[in-house]
């Protein structure tokens, strides 16, 4: 039953205090998030450690929030994402933003993006948002 729900490993009763520790250990390895540097999506690469974007042999630093509203995109891939659902996700207090502070740094995003060639990213889906 834990596999089906998404355990990594098993372990059956009666078990040795032994192997369950390096289960444990191995565990642990396999999901701590330095293992996880990179993610890669329409040949573009954005660098989890280094907030950066490569895309054919170029790159981009990214501004802290430029790199927080790509890795969401990044994490919702294929997702039709409005202005309302970033602010809320991205800054948790959308009350005390005004719009245009999401606008601005998608305009530098997308000018940044397009320095280095990257251009069919960033889908705009008029009315509704932005699609990775």
């Amino acid at each position: 039953m834990s596999i089906r729900a998404g355990g990594i490993d098993f372990v059956s009763k009666p078990y040795d205090p032994l192997i369950l520790l390096e289960k444990i250990r191995r565990a642990l390895r396999l999901t701590d998030p330095g293992n996880f540097r990179e993610l890669t999506r329409k040949g573009c690469t954005l660098d989890l450690h280094l907030s950066v974007i490569r895309y054919s042999g170029r790159e981009a630093e990214l501004t802290r929030n430029e790199f927080r509203i790509l890795y969401y995109f990044f994490m919702n891939s294929g997702k039709v994402i409005g202005k309302e659902e970033l602010l809320e996700k991205l800054w948790n207090d959308r009350f005390y933003l005004d719009e245009n502070v999401l606008m601005v740094n998608m305009t530098r995003l997308k000018h940044k993006l397009r320095e280095i060639g990257i251009t069919h990213l960033l889908e705009n889906i008029r009315g509704k948002g932005w699609k990775l």
